[in-house]
């Protein structure tokens, strides 16, 4: 019997979420319509297509639930467009420009978009 303890005391101690994943990003982004998400801001200015961006994601928690947070950036000196999985940048101006999106770890689910400045 004393031999269950060790194993009750493992299955007990939260397991770490699997990493984020290109893949899993793909996938989300499938499901992004950035024009629909960000239509009320039309007045100002477009959002620029979504391959344009440089598309920054990290995980993250908020209010328990398991999230990720994106940073879409349309310009950078020192960087193509593409998916970087890594801490977000801090950018404080750029409209429409700079895009800031949070989605649901486990549905893939886009929770909210809005432009830089205007959240």
């Amino acid at each position: 019997m004393f031999w269950l303890l060790p194993i009750l005391a493992l299955l007990s101690v939260p397991q770490k979420a699997p990493p984020l994943t290109r893949e899993w990003v793909v996938q989300a982004e499938r499901g992004v319509n950035l024009d629909a998400a960000l239509a009320r801001y039309r007045s100002e200015g477009r959002p620029k297509a979504l391959g344009r961006h440089l598309r920054y994601y990290q995980r993250d928690t908020q209010n328990g639930r398991d999230i990720v947070r994106a940073v879409y950036v349309i310009v950078d000196m020192d960087r193509g467009p593409g998916i970087y999985i890594e801490p977000l940048p801090h950018l404080f101006d750029g409209g429409c420009g700079v895009v800031r999106l949070t989605f649901d770890y486990r549905t893939r689910q886009l929770l909210s978009a809005y432009c830089n400045g205007a959240g």
